[in-house]
């Protein structure tokens, strides 16, 4: 009867190592589930991020290119800006001339008739 109990015991211990090594798997299974989740959590928290980054990206990048169309357009302005100086300046030059013809004018004038002195 005994060899037969320890032939039992063997039996029990190869049953009990058995369900240990099953319960370890299951555990492990389990344990990679949870990290599974985790996983997933941060991906759908890495997406949404992703999604917010994107959209500032692209109202950043609606920003620059205002400011590129902008700053295009002083740019344009600028470049026209010496063509109207230099009409302003022709134009002051031209009105110089003709202060200083009528001037010449007007002192001929008074030279030749003495009267225009006591007017002016």
């Amino acid at each position: 009867g005994s060899g037969g109990g320890g032939g039992g015991d063997a039996g029990a211990d190869r049953r009990i190592a058995e369900l240990e090594r099953r319960l370890q798997m299951l555990e492990q299974t389990v344990s990679g589930g949870a990290s599974k989740i985790d996983v997933l959590e941060h991906e759908q928290k890495l997406a949404q991020l992703t999604a917010q980054v994107d959209r500032r990206l692209n109202g950043v990048r609606k920003g620059m290119t205002m400011i590129h169309e902008r700053v295009l357009a002083v740019e344009t302005a600028l470049s026209k800006l010496p063509d109207h100086l230099g009409r302003f300046r022709d134009r002051i030059k031209g009105q110089a001339q003709l202060t200083s013809t009528n001037t010449a004018a007007i002192a001929e004038l008074q030279q030749h008739v003495p009267a225009l002195n006591a007017v002016a």
